[in-house]
């Protein structure tokens, strides 16, 4: 379990180096959480990934709406050929409702801190969670979040972009965010991401609205976000940690140039698929005869929700500066900017 949670810390690595070093040391204490069920491995197993899915379930919902933010600063093409650059970071404010998640339906385990049965998530206090086994009555620790509903400053999830937009033909933009593979050694750890997205003008094919003093366009754009990690103690990679996250945008937009100041703003949804595993066979003390795991993680949470975003860009020559605001349900702060050739 705690090898599974370090897939997640790689990517909050690649977001915040302060948030990673946090969950590593509060990850330590997942070690015993799979080892008191040597009855009941199934059962033991559905506790896990229960457990694994309330803590994570936010920080699935903030990368998805993290990543989903930056596409688009004006609903106007560009010419063919035309091009910019941006460079993005959105930050994700994580409401407080989602510090904490109540864990519903234990088989074989019992909350036994904090007495409300409020278990902290991802994002939530730095209170370590005390659980039971019902029938042995052993207890051990769980995890911690990484306390950020004591960040007075910065109760956000920050997730950085650069992505290239690209003008092609009859009013349509090709958008791409791509990091090839990187390996990364001594950790084995491969990291990779690709997104794609078109925007393509919709007043041409409107007669009601070719003259009007506005622009109008629909948006579609797909990320796909992966690491993986070897996580065998020898060199025989037969344990593995894979971490995915797809992300799906629709949306309408709509935007007004005025001079060196463009206003817009766009209506749609979020879709986003967040897929954990643990590959592999692993026992537990060092002996297979006692518990043996194969396959032992397979965690997915989907995630759909609507947004609305509206935001500002102002165009100095060949430089762009904007910023942007997404809601209802997380609300995303977006700024950056780019160089742009129309």
């Amino acid at each position: 379990m705690k090898s599974a949670l370090y897939i997640v810390c790689a990517v909050l690595f690649f977001l915040n180096l302060n948030t990673y070093g946090q969950v590593v040391n509060s990850a330590s204490s997942m070690d015993d959480l799979l080892q008191v069920f040597e009855d009941n491995k199934e059962r033991g197993l559905e506790d896990a990934n229960t457990l694994l899915e309330g803590y994570l379930k936010p920080l699935a919902r903030g990368l998805n709406y993290g990543l989903s933010s930056g596409w688009v600063n004006t609903a106007e093409a560009h010419k063919t050929g035309g091009f910019d650059l941006t460079f993005t970071t959105a930050l994700v404010r994580i409401p407080k409702r989602d510090y904490y998640f109540e864990a519903l339906n234990l088989l074989e385990l019992e909350v036994i801190n904090p007495p409300d049965g409020n278990l902290p998530t991802f994002f939530g206090s730095h209170i370590t969670p005390t659980f039971q086994h019902k029938s042995t009555g052993t207890q051990f620790d769980g995890v911690s979040g990484i306390g950020l509903e004591n960040n007075d400053f910065l109760k956000s999830l920050p997730v950085p972009m650069v992505q290239l937009r690209v003008g092609v033909i009859k009013d349509t933009d090709l958008s791409f965010r791509y990091i090839p593979s990187l390996d990364m050694s001594p950790d084995r750890l491969s990291f990779r991401m690709f997104g794609a997205g078109i925007m393509h003008n919709i007043k041409q094919h409107i007669p009601v609205l070719k003259k009007a003093p506005f622009e109008l366009a629909a948006f579609a754009g797909y990320n796909n976000v992966s690491f993986s990690t070897d996580l065998s103690s020898t060199l025989d990679g037969t344990q593995t940690g894979e971490f995915n996250i797809q992300t799906l945008s629709l949306m309408a937009m709509a935007s007004k140039r005025i001079t060196l100041l463009t206003v817009y703003g766009g209506v749609g949804t979020t879709v986003s698929r967040f897929n954990l595993k643990m590959l592999g066979q692993y026992d537990l003390n060092n002996d297979p005869t006692v518990f043996e795991l194969e396959d032992p993680i397979d965690l997915k949470v989907n995630n759909l929700g609507p947004k609305a975003t509206a935001g500002i860009m102002l165009k100095l020559a060949v430089i762009t500066l904007h910023s942007d605001i997404s809601f209802p349900l997380y609300n995303t702060f977006t700024f950056g900017f780019g160089i742009s050739i129309r």
